[in-house]
């Protein structure tokens, strides 16, 4: 299933036609529900209560942002339906951003992963770009500069490829 962030915003539009460009290429998979979360926890609480009492089985959720997937997981602990990592039933939970809960949720292992971008580095790197066009009068190369991702889960979230990385969502907490 996919609960989605704002399809209205670049970032929820374009994360929802990845999922789809992928998911399409495995026929064999039904989504079973693909609905807003809005990136609001209540809704998004809202929306996953809804679909697991109409579905049976879920197997796996995308979640278009961290708080779709936190919203997610109260869903699933009311109606007990979340189980750990490996354990029998578990429902795959997969999200964007690499928000400070989500990380919480993988080392607790009651999330499977989460795609972290590193907004600070990408902001980082767009005043570096605005400060050399400045500096030389030109513009860059590139009119599209895209920044890396890093996938989190239990077997790396402390690992030095990470923290090389950046946790953005630790880093601003400090």
């Amino acid at each position: 299933m996919n609960l989605l962030a704002s399809v209205t915003t670049t970032s929820g539009l374009n994360r929802s036609i990845g999922f789809h460009e992928i998911m399409d290429q495995y026929p064999d998979i039904e989504i079973v529900a693909e609905q807003n979360g809005a990136l609001e926890l209540d809704t998004a609480m809202t929306v996953m209560t809804n679909i697991l009492q109409a579905n049976e089985q879920v197997d796996a959720i995308w979640c278009s942002g961290d708080t779709n997937a936190q919203g997610c997981l109260q869903a699933m602990k009311w109606l007990e339906r979340l189980y750990s990592v490996g354990e029998e039933d578990h429902i795959i939970l997969v999200s964007a951003d690499g928000a400070a809960e989500s990380l919480t949720a993988i080392r607790e292992g009651s999330m499977d992963a989460c795609i972290s971008q590193n907004p600070l580095a990408m902001g980082r790197m767009a005043v570096e770009l605005i400060a050399e066009s400045l500096r030389t009068g030109e513009n860059p190369a590139e009119s599209f500069y895209a920044y890396p991702l890093f996938t989190i889960t239990s077997g790396n979230i402390d690992s030095e490829e990470l923290k090389e990385y950046g946790i953005w969502s630790e880093e601003i907490e400090s």
